[in-house]
C-alpha cells in the first residue's frame, strides 16, 4: 500500500472475533489485540497525522479547538475520536459506545474509515484507561498534550498517583514527536467563555504553531471558535442565565463555578450530582465545593447505574450543614426547582451531564438531556 490509495477491505460485525483469534496465545492479549487491530486494517494510522490529548478536565474542548484550527488553516476536514463522538468517517459512528477512547478494534476500523474517507490528519482524545490497556499501542503520535490532572476514577487506579502516573507514563513510554505538558494561557481574547479554556487554547497554539500554521490564521479560528456540545454552553431563559456543562470532578465543578460568577452580578444556583459505581471519595468534595462556590444548590442524580440515587446524594451531602442546598432526586424537576428559584440576573450551572444524551440506570440508558430539559421549560 502506498500513497493516499483508498485500502479495500470488506468490514462486517465478525471483525473483532477474527481479531480475538489472531491474538490467542499472546503473552500480553491487550498489547496484541492493540497491533493486530493495527495490522489488520492495514496500518492506516502510520499514515495518518494523530495528535492526542490527554487529561482530566479539558481533553474535548480542547480536541475539538484544535481540529477548528486544523480545519480552518487546512480548509478540509479533520478527524476527530473523543468523548462527544467521532467525525470523519463520512457516516454516523457511534463505535466504542461512547467511550473516550474506543477499544482497538474499534479504534483502528475507525481510522480505516477516516482514511478512505480521505482524512489524514486526526485528533483524539486518550484516556487513562486507554493507556493503562494499551488501547493506543502501536500508534505514532505526531503531537500530544497533557491539559492537567486533578482527581478523578479513583475507583479504578485506587490512589492519586496511581492515577496521575497512568497518566504521565503516556509521555515517556509512547513515540510522540512534540509534547506539550505545561500549557501557557493564550496572549489574546478567545470566542469561548472560562479562564480554563486560556490554558486549553494555549497549549494547543504551541501544538498549531509547531504544525508550521502562522499565528493570524489560529488568532481566527480561536477567536471563530463554535461552542463545543456541553462545554460551558450559556443560554437565557425567562432571563436568568442558564450554564450546561459536563464538569463531573472536583476540578472541573470548582473552575466552572468560578468562571460562571463573571456572567452576572446575580446569584449562582447548582445543580449537580455523582455517578453511581464510579470514586465514591469525590462524592463529599463536590459536595463541599457546591455550597462553597454557588449561592444554593440543588444535589439531584447523575447516571446512578447500579446504586440508589439516595445513597449516592447521601455521599454528596455527608459533610454538608447549613440551608443552602436541597436534595431532589429527579434530575428534571431539580433543574426546574433551580431555574423556578431564580431572579432575573441570577445565574443557574447545570452539572455533569452535559452534551449526555440518556440516563444510566442498572444496565439501561434511558432518553435523558439537560438541553431536553431546559427547552421544555
Amino acid at each position: 500500500m502506498c500513497g493516499d490509495e483508498i485500502i479495500k477491505r470488506k468490514l462486517n460485525d465478525r471483525d473483532r472475533e477474527k481479531i480475538l483469534k489472531l491474538c490467542e496465545g499472546a503473552e500480553d492479549i491487550r498489547l496484541a489485540r492493540a497491533i493486530e487491530s493495527k495490522r489488520y486494517y492495514g496500518n492506516v494510522c502510520d499514515k495518518m497525522h494523530i495528535t492526542a490529548i490527554v487529561g482530566t478536565n479539558g481533553k474535548t474542548t480542547s480536541a475539538h479547538m484544535l481540529r477548528h484550527i486544523l480545519q480552518t488553516a487546512a480548509g478540509k476536514e479533520v478527524g476527530l475520536i473523543g468523548t462527544t463522538g467521532v467525525f470523519g468517517t463520512g457516516t454516523k459512528s457511534n463505535f466504542g459506545e461512547n467511550l473516550t477512547t474506543p477499544d482497538p478494534t474499534d479504534l483502528h476500523k475507525i481510522f480505516f474509515q477516516m482514511y478512505n474517507n480521505g482524512i489524514r490528519e486526526v485528533v483524539m482524545e486518550v484516556s487513562a484507561h486507554a493507556i493503562y490497556y494499551k488501547k493506543i499501542a502501536g500508534i505514532k503520535f505526531a503531537a500530544a498534550i497533557l491539559t492537567n490532572i486533578t482527581q478523578d476514577h479513583l475507583d479504578f487506579f485506587k490512589t492519586f498517583e496511581e492515577y496521575k502516573n497512568t497518566k504521565l507514563s503516556f509521555f515517556n513510554d509512547y513515540d510522540i514527536d512534540y509534547k506539550v505538558v505545561q500549557p501557557a494561557k493564550i496572549p489574546y481574547k478567545i470566542s469561548l467563555f472560562g479562564e480554563f479554556n486560556k490554558y486549553n487554547a494555549g497549549a494547543v497554539r504551541l501544538v498549531a504553531l509547531h504544525y508550521g500554521i502562522n499565528e493570524k490564521t489560529i488568532k481566527k479560528a480561536l477567536q471563530n471558535m463554535p461552542d463545543v456540545a456541553g462545554r460551558f454552553n450559556v443560554f437565557k431563559k425567562r432571563g436568568r442565565i442558564v450554564v450546561i456543562d459536563y464538569a463531573h470532578t472536583p476540578d472541573g465543578l470548582r473552575n466552572i463555578l468560578k468562571n460562571a460568577r463573571e456572567l452576572s452580578s446575580g446569584k449562582l444556583f447548582c445543580v449537580f450530582g455523582c455517578g453511581g459505581n464510579r470514586d465514591k471519595t469525590k462524592r463529599p468534595i463536590m459536595g463541599e465545593i457546591g455550597v462553597k462556590f454557588a449561592d444554593y444548590c440543588v444535589i439531584t442524580t447523575d447516571n446512578p447505574r447500579d446504586e440508589t440515587e439516595e445513597d449516592i446524594i447521601a455521599d454528596i451531602t455527608r459533610n454538608l450543614t447549613g440551608n443552602n442546598f436541597i436534595n431532589i432526586v429527579n434530575r428534571s424537576e431539580a433543574i426546574k426547582y433551580a431555574i423556578g428559584m431564580a431572579n432575573q440576573g441570577d445565574i443557574v450551572v447545570i452539572a455533569g451531564k452535559g452534551h449526555e444524551e440518556y440516563m444510566e440506570v442498572k444496565g439501561m440508558r434511558i432518553p435523558y438531556s439537560d438541553f431536553w430539559v431546559i427547552n421544555e421549560f
